[in-house]
């Protein structure tokens, strides 16, 4: 009758310390919406020479996406420079984050089609996070239905270097 007593006690424990550690690694953790907020990344500009069009006959989402897979950080500036495009193709807006060993370096605002972005803000609270050095790192990228503005139920993961300076 110990053991089990013990037992449950062990597992309540370990239980306990999953929840809390749960807490403790989401609470930085910037969420996506599940509709498209109404503001556009601060950061964007049309993208030259962009002529195409969205595809008429799609029933669902399509996207095309021009990146470059080299990111700079400019720690005592606060910003990445970096290149996305989210070409006039794309019947989707889009998220942009810069992710690091987990954690968001970078979150864009929405980036509709016909649009790119060049440089994006760092989140404050995770500057201190980075030292100096060559990281490697993740584009994610969130989908919005222009429609319906709701957020896709897939995204995407790029791999990405990031080079951080002071």
């Amino acid at each position: 009758m110990k053991k089990i007593i013990a037992l449950v006690l062990v597992a309540v424990m370990m239980f306990l310390m999953g929840c809390g550690s749960n807490r403790v690694q989401g609470s930085n953790e910037i969420l996506v919406p599940d509709l498209s907020p109404e503001e556009a990344e601060q950061n964007i500009e049309t993208i030259p020479n962009d002529h195409d069009t969205k595809p008429d006959n799609t029933d669902g989402g399509a996207v095309r996406l021009t990146y470059s897979d080299q990111v700079a950080i400019k720690l005592n500036e606060e910003i990445a420079s970096l290149y996305f495009g989210n070409p006039g193709q794309s019947n989707q807006d889009m998220i942009l984050r810069i992710v690091i060993q987990d954690k968001v370096i970078a979150q864009s605002g929405i980036i509709p089609a016909g649009y790119q972005v060049k440089t994006l803000l760092l989140l404050h609270d995770n500057v201190p996070l980075l030292k100096a050095g060559r990281y490697s790192g993740k584009f994610v990228i969130y989908y919005y239905d222009q429609k319906t503005d709701k957020l896709a139920t897939v995204n995407t993961e790029i791999p990405i270097t990031v080079v951080v300076e002071k």
